[in-house]
């Protein structure tokens, strides 16, 4: 896990991450500890990033899905449990392994569910089987693809 700081023989990690409040994402330095979820966020696992959520407050201001709830959500439901539904207060979110995961990483992260989500009620609707898209390997390209796009892009 990133730096790790021992005090009073209890280990804790310092990582980079993001604070998440309803949309807005924000690049933040955050401690591991055992105040994080278990298990790792459902979806994001699927592709291979194990994060770890974090609630900072309890909130009861209206407002849209939170990008914490979707990754929350259930992957047989498309559905985040209870506690992860309706307004979130700030959340902090950082990988398991101690990487890096930042503001950018999160948006490529919920545009890419958001996509594979969409396309696979899509297929369901035309009573068809969506492509298996939830796996580390299908991110990876996607990923990749977007990432030589973009450098074209900067040409």
């Amino acid at each position: 896990f990133g730096v790790i700081r021992q005090i009073d023989g209890h280990c804790d990690a310092m990582v980079a991450g993001v604070r998440i409040s309803g949309s807005t994402v924000e690049d933040v330095d955050v401690e591991l500890d055992e105040d994080w979820t278990l298990p790792v966020a459902p979806l994001p696992a699927l592709l291979g990033v194990r994060l770890r959520m974090k609630r900072l407050q309890a909130s009861t201001a209206p407002e849209g899905t939170s990008l914490a709830a979707r990754f929350m959500a259930d992957p047989s439901s498309g559905v985040a449990a209870p506690e992860w539904q309706g307004p979130q207060g700030p959340v902090l979110a950082a990988r398991e392994d101690g990487l890096p995961f930042t503001r950018e990483d999160c948006r490529v992260l919920d545009e890419y569910i958001c996509e594979v989500t969409k396309e696979a009620a899509d297929c369901h609707r035309r009573g068809k089987m969506p492509p298996m898209k939830f796996t580390p390997e299908a991110f990876r390209f996607y990923v990749q693809r977007n990432m030589a796009v973009a450098l074209e892009n900067r040409r």
